[in-house]
C-alpha cells in the first residue's frame, strides 16, 4: 500500500513484547489519548520490509498499552516473534473525525500560509505536548513551531491542502 492517499498506512503503536504464555502481545499505542485498537478487527503489522496482515480475536487496555490476541497466534514463542512489529491500519479504517478536530497525519504535508497570504512552509510533523498540539512548519526560514490554537491557526481546510495562519509575535512590528 503507498504511504500517500486516502488508504496510505497509518501507525498506530508497536508491539513490544508477549504477554503471558497464550499468545498475547502487548502493543504500545503512539497516541495514548486513543482507544482505537478496542475496535479495531484486524491490522497489518510492519517490520524490516515484512508485513503480517492478522485478525485481531480480542483487545483490551492495560497500563499504557492494549494488550492484543491475534488469530493463529495461540502460544509464548509465537508472540514473542511479534516484537518490534509496528501496527498500522489503513487510513480509511480510522473513524471519522469530531467537527474541528484532525487526524496529525492528515495534517502533515499541508501547506502554511501566513496573515498576507504568503507561504510560510509545509507542515513536517505535529508535536504533542502537555497543553496542546503544535505544528512543525519548515520552511525557507527554518522550522517554526506553531501551537494548535485559534490565536496561532485561522483555518485549517484539508481538501485545499492548507492551513491559514494568525500573525504571530514575530510578524509584529
Amino acid at each position: 500500500m503507498s504511504s500517500k492517499g486516502p488508504d496510505r498506512l497509518i501507525p498506530l503503536g508497536r508491539v513490544r513484547r508477549a504477554h503471558g504464555l497464550r499468545g498475547e502481545v502487548r502493543v504500545e499505542p503512539y497516541n495514548d489519548a486513543s482507544d482505537f485498537l478496542l475496535d479495531l478487527e484486524e491490522a497489518v503489522l510492519q517490520k524490516d520490509g515484512k508485513e503480517l496482515r492478522l485478525v485481531i480475536e480480542s483487545s483490551r487496555p492495560a497500563q499504557g498499552a492494549f494488550l492484543v490476541t491475534f488469530e493463529g497466534i495461540g502460544d509464548r514463542d509465537s508472540a514473542e516473534a511479534l516484537r518490534g512489529y509496528e501496527v498500522v491500519v489503513p487510513r480509511s479504517a480510522l473513524p471519522a473525525p469530531e467537527p474541528g478536530e484532525y487526524y496529525h497525519v492528515d495534517l502533515v504535508g499541508l501547506t502554511a500560509y501566513g496573515p498576507d497570504g504568503e507561504i510560510v512552509g509545509d507542515v513536517v510533523r505535529v508535536e504533542r505536548t502537555p497543553g496542546h498540539d503544535l505544528l512543525v512548519i519548515g520552511g525557507p526560514k527554518g522550522e517554526r513551531l506553531v501551537p494548535m490554537v485559534d490565536v496561532a491557526v485561522r483555518k485549517i481546510d484539508l481538501d485545499a491542502r492548507r492551513i491559514d495562519l494568525e500573525p504571530w509575535e514575530e510578524d509584529v512590528g
